[in-house]
């Protein structure tokens, strides 16, 4: 069962104060306005990781999304399943999940009839984990990252 308090009845005249005051603004997006750099119905995405933020746990979160035609249609955004012991092996995770990601959505469109003929393009902002990624160079303080995230 739930009380309301005066409390709650002041927050209440705030929010119909504040729509009162925001009600002649208008928010406005058109496609048409929008220019793209990828080709009609090719899929593309954005991975980070924001290294160790839980403070309970120490885990990182980590987001992805993906798109096609300017337009997200899959995205995740949660703590990591393990901890990272450099920002690196964060990014590096989220990358593996977004890849993991994009192969389901590949043979959807498959699936689908809509092949995709060129290599999806992951955007990633760790330069570390871009090079990991691009040679597979895992050797010795990177030795634990290859038993985890190659596949």
């Amino acid at each position: 069962m739930f009380v309301s308090t005066p409390a709650h009845l002041e927050l209440a005249k705030q929010v119909l104060r504040y729509l009162r005051g925001v009600k002649g603004d208008m928010i406005r997006w058109c496609a048409r306005d929008v220019s793209s750099t990828h080709a009609v119905g090719e899929i593309y995405g954005y991975a980070d990781a924001s290294f160790a933020d839980n403070s309970t746990n120490r885990k990182s979160t980590l987001a992805y999304f993906l798109f096609v035609n300017n337009a997200i249609f899959s995205w995740r955004s949660c703590l990591g399943s393990i901890v990272a012991t450099s920002t690196t092996e964060a990014e590096l995770q989220v990358f593996a999940i977004c890849a993991a990601e994009i192969l389901y959505a590949r043979k959807l469109c498959m699936e689908l009839g809509f092949t995709e003929l060129h290599a999806t393009t992951i955007y990633e902002d760790n330069t570390g984990c871009i090079l990991l990624a691009q040679h597979m160079h895992l050797r010795n303080r990177f030795k634990h990252i290859a038993l985890r995230f190659c596949f």
